[in-house]
């Protein structure tokens, strides 16, 4: 996987990867914490990436609701 990878998904891939790779045990302590390293860059990553999908999902629902507001006051006009 590319270390600038803003996949949500890839990064998900990869640290299932680490994670099988440290239990497994058959790593040098070298190894090991190099993968724990990447995990934690990873982890960092997702968690930044999940915060801006939430800001965004935010951003939308205000924007629907002021839509749906205006379409209310639009159609409640009574003559």
């Amino acid at each position: 996987m590319n270390s600038e990878s803003n996949n949500f998904e890839e990064i998900m891939q990869r640290l299932t990867e680490i994670t099988t790779a440290l239990e497994s045990g058959d790593l040098t302590l070298e190894q090991a914490l190099a993968l724990f390293k990447e995990g934690t860059e990873l982890a960092r990553r997702g968690d930044n990436l999940l915060t801006e999908y939430g800001e965004l999902a935010e951003n939308y629902r205000s924007e629907l609701t002021a839509l749906q507001s205006v379409q209310d006051g639009v159609g409640n006009d009574s003559i």
